[in-house]
């Protein structure tokens, strides 16, 4: 059986994914959606919107794995950055990283961003911006086995994408009791439901005052952290998964 899992919302929409993804690639995908025996999305939501626009149901929900990170060392009243971590394009909107380092002078920024190769212009452009920030640490890149080190000192994880899924960042943030700050992202509502973040649905006014109100509690953080930790606990590891993936061939 050839199993496809749909990679990100972008997918979702056929005009959506050629301004993201390039016309040869939103060409080349309609075969693959109609040669795929099972089609599986990464969240109801994602699953409804694909149902709506491409006119094919997937055929069951499965999360992505994450593996079980210990977090018994996690110390809050050491973790004092805020952090960033994501591919330089425009989907990604990390200009309003920089606008809300820019805001809050007193505290510490550390964005991890890569220069991708389709928007070379826009991430040298991103990078220069972020440099002149005398608040904000700009790496442009961290080994995949290290980058949770960031996560563990951080006290917000700020997420500002446009369009995700479920965002690995945002797990890997989770995993490491760290809270959800987003701009928009907020797939099946969990950062509300499971008091773990704040979404802003785009109102920027609410995007700042989220921001005030996570990092001027260190007890709402430490409670949202541990909520997102457990959230992931209880829905994303390995064991989990499995058994979903194993209802795809009996």
């Amino acid at each position: 059986k050839v199993v496809y899992m749909i990679a990100a919302d972008a997918e979702t929409n056929k005009e959506r994914q050629k301004k993201h993804n390039g016309f040869f690639t939103a060409f080349a995908m309609q075969y693959v959606y109609g040669k795929a025996d099972i089609l599986t999305a990464q969240t109801k939501q994602q699953s409804e919107n694909f149902t709506k626009n491409r006119k094919r149901k997937p055929d069951i929900i499965i999360k992505n794995i994450y593996l079980n990170d210990n977090s018994e060392d996690i110390i809050h009243s050491e973790k004092n950055t805020i952090l960033w971590v994501g591919r330089l394009s425009e989907i990604k909107k990390p200009e309003l990283f920089l606008e809300l380092a820019k805001k809050f002078p007193s505290e510490k920024f550390v964005m991890i961003a890569p220069v991708v190769l389709e928007k070379k212009e826009y991430g040298k452009e991103i990078r220069t911006k972020a440099k002149e920030i005398k608040n904000l640490q700009y790496i442009p890149y961290v080994k995949p086995e290290e980058v949770k080190n960031y996560y563990r000192k951080a006290k917000i994880y700020v997420l500002t994408s446009e369009l995700e899924g479920f965002s690995n960042t945002m797990a890997e943030s989770m995993q490491s009791e760290c809270p959800v700050l987003s701009y928009h992202v907020n797939p099946e509502n969990i950062l509300r439901e499971n008091e773990c973040g704040f979404c802003a649905d785009k109102n920027i006014e609410q995007f700042y005052s989220g921001f005030e109100k996570l990092n001027h509690n260190a007890e709402l953080r430490k409670s949202f952290g541990q909520n997102g930790s457990k959230y992931i606990s209880e829905n994303h590891l390995k064991d989990l998964i499995i058994k979903e993936f194993k209802k795809l061939f009996r």
